[in-house]
Formats: structure tokens, C-alpha cells, sequence
């Protein structure tokens, strides 16, 4: 990335990515005490389609309104303090960020990182329109440039977490949820101490769904041309083998295999 045009999209990235080393823990430590309840994952993990999901628990005939969910189960950011304070202590917020000690409750939604960092490659460049070589897209992956890795992520919550929390830590796989949504679903409900009902249940995987949330993308921002732009991809293509090469592939497995293992993923 010698050109300026390279040079360019670090510092690019170093600012929209990279700034939440500072700009998340400065989001908890104002929440003052709102996020004590949280659902979190790794970016590109199904935190998102699990929030939907909640919320047609939590509002009856919800249309999966993104602005709703947002408003209801809100991320802890800077930019979104103001629906944190709001909800005050009830119910759950939404976060990316490592475990801390302000967090006394929590649902954690990993995903395997073979099908999250190649998401995490395309949320970062095609969606906003950039081009990068892979090869320089992992040197700032493994930088920390797009906030931590995946490994990182997953050892605060997975070992620091589970130790601290105890059975207030409920761990869902991604995948699982793709396998059984309602059981996943019933499972973090109960968890978070909600009502529901079967049809209930059932509304909110089918509201949930990826067609529905691209039909509010496009209402919301606009078509997108390129599958592989939108928010809601799916995960239903496997691009670990085909977006990343052997050398590649095996320098990330080799810092993903500890964290691997305590999510209970197999690393072959």
C-alpha cells in the first residue's frame, strides 16, 4: 500500500474502524449503568437478526423496522447514548465491545470465524464501495485497524466472561440459529426474562427473515446492486476457501484456534 490512493484508505480505515478502541469503552462508561444487560457478538455475527427477532416479542404486529429495534434494544455508541439513556435499566442494549465489569447479564452470539471475517472483508470494503487487495486487508485486520479481531473478541467474553458471569452468560452459536431459530429464540427470551407465545415465535423468525430485512434496505437506503453491499447478506455463501488463500487462511486460523475451541469449534 505504497500509492497514495493505499494510503488513503488506512488512515480511511484507522478512522471509521479503528476509533473504536476509544470511542466504545467511552459509550459504556457514559451509559452509567444502562447496558448492564446486553446481547453482543463479534461484528457480522447475528447480534442483529437476534435483536429483530426480540423485538417482535417485545411489540406486538412489529413490521421489522430497523429504526424500532434500534430504538428498543439500542447499541451502545456515542451516536446512540440518548435511546441508552431512555431505556434506562430495562431490558437489554446491544454492543460489539469486550466484556466489562459494568455488565452483569449478557447474551453472546459467536459465529464461526470461516463465515464471520470474510463478512466482516465485504462489510468493510464492498459495502462502502472500496476495493482492497486481500493480502492488505488482512495486514489490517491483524493490526486492529477494523477494532479487535475475532479472537481477541471472543477470548474477553468467552474466558473473562464466562468466568465472571457465570450462568448469566448464555452463549448462541450462529449456526445454531440458522439450524433452529425458534429453540435459539425461546432460549434468549427466557434468558431476558420475556413473554412470548409459540405463534409469537414463529412471527418473529418469519418477520426476521433475510428477504424482509432487504426489502427495508432498500427502503430505508436504496437498492443495492451488488449482493455482497448489503447489510443483510445472508451468510449463505462460504468464501473462507475461496476469498483467501492457503497462506492466508492458515495465518488466521493460527491466531483463531485457542478462541476457536472455547466457542466450541472445530479448527480443522
Amino acid at each position: 500500500m505504497a500509492d497514495v490512493r493505499g494510503l488513503t484508505y488506512v488512515l480511511e480505515t484507522a478512522v471509521l474502524h479503528g476509533r473504536s478502541w476509544i470511542a466504545l469503552p467511552l459509550a459504556h462508561a457514559f451509559a452509567h449503568g444502562c447496558a448492564r444487560e446486553v446481547i453482543v457478538s463479534y461484528p457480522r455475527s447475528g447480534s442483529t437478526w437476534l435483536r429483530t427477532m426480540l423485538t417482535h416479542l417485545l411489540v406486538e404486529d412489529y413490521d421489522s423496522n430497523p429504526d424500532v429495534f434500534n430504538r428498543l434494544i439500542p447499541g451502545v455508541t456515542l451516536r446512540r447514548l440518548g435511546l441508552v439513556h431512555a431505556k434506562g435499566r430495562h431490558g437489554p442494549a446491544s454492543t460489539h465491545w469486550f466484556y466489562s465489569r459494568s455488565m452483569e447479564k449478557a447474551v453472546y452470539v459467536v459465529r464461526d470465524p470461516r463465515a464471520a471475517i470474510p463478512s466482516l472483508f465485504r462489510y468493510t470494503t464492498t459495502r462502502v464501495g472500496k476495493t482492497v487487495p486481500v493480502e492488505d486487508w488482512i495486514k489490517l485486520y491483524l493490526l486492529g485497524l477494523y477494532g479487535p479481531r475475532w479472537d481477541q473478541h471472543v477470548a474477553s467474553w468467552l474466558n473473562k466472561g464466562r468466568d465472571r458471569l457465570g450462568s448469566n452468560l448464555l452463549l448462541i452459536k450462529y449456526e445454531d440459529m440458522k439450524n433452529d431459530p425458534l429453540a435459539e429464540l425461546a432460549a434468549a427470551a427466557e434468558f431476558f426474562g420475556m413473554p412470548f407465545t409459540a405463534e409469537r415465535l414463529r412471527r418473529a423468525v418469519s418477520m426476521s427473515s433475510v428477504s424482509v430485512m432487504k426489502r427495508w434496505e432498500e427502503r430505508l437506503v436504496g437498492h443495492c446492486s451488488d449482493s455482497n453491499a448489503s447489510f443483510y447478506r445472508g451468510g449463505e455463501v462460504d468464501e473462507w476457501n475461496s476469498l483467501f488463500d492457503v497462506r492466508q487462511r492458515e495465518r488466521m486460523m493460527e491466531i483463531s484456534e485457542i478462541a476457536m475451541r472455547a466457542a466450541g469449534y472445530d479448527g480443522t
